[in-house]
């Protein structure tokens, strides 16, 4: 059985293709229970028996203290992946706000604009007025001169 495993043409790839993620608690217990924690399983005595197998046993331990390593990393794993989800919320928030802030600068620029014409418009109107008002007071002086020369003439005639 081992040595048809060994020998199999698929084996070594396995090897180089196994994730130490998918070596679930329950798995890794079992092999320290059956495996790791049995005096016999020892480089040197397994080594003994067979060339190949002897490496295969520091693979085989060296795997399950990297499964171990992965579950007590995994919450921290956990939180920082979902800390990247905060910041990248977040950020895409950061953005959108600068964006309104620039919208609104914008805006406030135009209306800074809009309220230099008004203020322009509304002095131009009061030059207008008073020129306006400068003529009314010409022509009401006229009309009051006239109207004395009108009740002279009359007085006379």
């Amino acid at each position: 059985g081992i040595q048809k495993l060994l020998g199999s043409n698929d084996f070594i790839p396995s090897i180089l293709k196994f994730d130490t993620n998918k070596v679930k608690e329950k798995t890794r217990k079992k092999v320290n229970k059956d495996y790791i924690n049995n005096d016999d399983f020892t480089f040197e005595r397994v080594n003994k028996a067979s060339k190949v197998a002897g490496p295969l046993v520091l693979w085989v331990k060296s795997q399950v203290k990297f499964a171990h390593l992965l579950d007590s990393v995994e919450p921290m794993t956990k939180e920082i992946k979902d800390l990247k989800v905060k910041l990248s919320k977040k950020q895409k928030q950061a953005e959108e706000l600068t964006k309104t802030v620039t919208e609104l600068e914008k805006k406030i620029e135009e209306y800074k604009a809009e309220y230099q014409r008004m203020v322009q418009k509304i002095t131009e109107l009061k030059n207008e007025m008073a020129i306006v008002e400068e003529s009314m007071g010409r022509a009401k002086k006229l009309l009051t001169d006239l109207s004395d020369e009108n009740s002279r003439w009359t007085a006379e005639t």
